[in-house]
């Protein structure tokens, strides 16, 4: 799980690491082994949505996101 909102305020238990929404293309701290699923979440989900677009572009990985962010 992996949390994208800038700037970073929060992460639901269980996140494994924080990468910027817009830093997402190329990072080295996204896995390598596409058989992974990717979990992005943010506040509202429209960061997370722009994240899973340009991954989306970029790899066959299976990426998901958390609808509706964790916003309480």
């Amino acid at each position: 799980m992996i949390n994208v909102h800038v700037p970073f305020d929060d992460a639901l238990p269980g996140t494994d690491t924080f990468i910027p929404f817009d830093e997402v293309k190329g990072s080295v701290q996204l896995p390598r082994d596409h058989a992974v699923q990717i979990v992005l979440h943010c506040r509202s989900s429209h960061m997370s949505a722009i994240a899973r677009a340009t991954l989306n572009k970029l790899s066959d990985a299976k990426i998901r996101e958390l609808q509706g962010g964790f916003d309480p």
